[in-house]
């Protein structure tokens, strides 16, 4: 079972906000189930599979995503979720679903 934290502090100003848990997914060992990182050596298929299964379980639309980097980056995003190129922690972005 896929296992995610959705944010009631942001909720209660109409934000959107869910944290994964590494449970649920289809990655296997290094990976660890429920991978979401491109670039890692995981399987792509594996992460598109993972994605999709959050999306579902969420009720969301394709996230916009970027390599986190444990800093204080962030990105701006608009329109369309997709895998940008810009490493960040943060995505800030409006969107409509």
């Amino acid at each position: 079972m896929l296992h995610f934290i959705s944010s009631k502090l942001f909720a209660t100003h109409q934000i959107t906000a869910v944290f994964s848990e590494r449970k649920g997914g289809v990655s296997t060992d290094p990976f660890d189930s429920l991978n979401l990182g491109l670039g890692l050596g995981d399987d792509a298929r594996h992460i598109a599979q993972n994605l999709e299964r959050l999306c579902e379980a969420a009720q969301l639309p394709v996230p916009h995503r970027s390599q986190q980097i444990h800093g204080t980056n962030h990105l701006l995003c608009y329109g369309k979720g997709m895998q940008h190129e810009n490493k960040a922690d943060i995505l800030i972005g409006s969107f409509k679903f």
